[in-house]
């Protein structure tokens, strides 16, 4: 098989599995290993070997001394910038650099007062900028609902 065609010239019916991999570089950037695997004329997402059907996690971090292993490329992408260092995401108003666009995203509330995530209980008023300041204020919520009922 060559890996510029893609195809198999004897028989390009017969799906052959190409267990190459690669090193991700973009602008010089260490971004890990892609595992690709190709069968001619099929997506690579719907082929899957016996070896994939149980690694569940086809991307691995080819940092030295690092084995994590991913199921989405983007999600190793995220993980190589702990090792890289790089904050490719900076807010526009105090300059902060950030590795990951949802850290932003929150941090941007922080400037502009935003609270989109509000408390369900009743006659409570409560909102918050994040998700999980909103799921702890609901766990005591929960904890005082137990107290209360075991007073009763």
């Amino acid at each position: 098989m060559s890996h510029g065609t893609g195809y198999d010239s004897d028989n390009h019916t017969t799906p052959i599995l190409c267990g190459a991999q690669y090193r991700i570089h973009t602008h010089g950037v260490f971004r890990g290993i892609q595992d690709v695997r190709r069968v001619p004329g099929v997506a690579p997402t719907l082929v899957r070997s016996a070896s994939e059907t149980s690694e569940k996690r086809p991307f691995m971090c080819a940092y030295p001394g690092c084995n994590k292993r991913y199921f989405k490329l983007s999600h190793l992408q995220m993980h190589s910038r702990k090792h890289t260092g790089v904050k490719p995401f900076q807010c526009k108003t105090c300059q902060r650099k950030f590795s990951r666009s949802d850290h932003l995203k929150t941090h941007t509330r922080t400037h502009t007062g935003e609270k989109p995530f509000s408390c369900r209980w009743p006659s409570c008023q409560k909102k918050f900028a994040r998700s999980d300041e909103l799921v702890r204020h609901h766990n005591m919520h929960q904890r005082n609902m137990s107290k209360l009922q075991l007073a009763l």
